[in-house]
């Protein structure tokens, strides 16, 4: 890859696949798991991740077993590994599912809505769609 002067910035020879880059991180495969690398081409994180998803509002989720966390930009865990499947962030929250349930975090990692839906998804202009059993 190279940046907006050609300067050559990251040797594609070096991954399998880098994704597109956002909020200047792109995920990249290589021996068939995932990492992140900055648009530097400063690495991020290892290639140590199953599943990833692209960085939203500084946090991107990842899973290496069957559970999902949150990494920030920095690599470092927001939350450990332990959803069953999460959105992305979005408005400061990201909806996470616990067992059968969905509830919601904040930017630091809390729960603030708890698990009571049967699915959820992304804020969007202060609302999010979600789903409760018979109603």
């Amino acid at each position: 890859m190279v940046n907006k002067t050609s300067k050559r910035v990251i040797s594609n020879a070096a991954f399998e696949f880098i994704g597109k880059f956002q909020e200047g991180i792109a995920f990249y495969e290589k021996n068939g798991k995932y990492g992140f690398i900055h648009e530097s081409g400063k690495l991020i994180t290892e290639a140590k991740y199953n599943e990833v998803g692209q960085f939203h509002e500084g946090f991107a989720r990842v899973s290496s077993k069957n559970k999902f966390g949150f990494i920030n930009i920095k690599g470092e865990n927001l939350t450990s590994e332990i959803y069953d499947n999460c959105g992305d962030f979005k408005e400061g929250m990201a909806c996470v599912k616990h067992g059968k349930k969905w509830g919601y975090l904040d930017i630091k990692g809390n729960l603030i809505i708890d698990f009571i839906y049967d699915d959820a998804g992304n804020f969007h202009e202060g609302l999010a769609n979600v789903k409760v059993s018979g109603l």
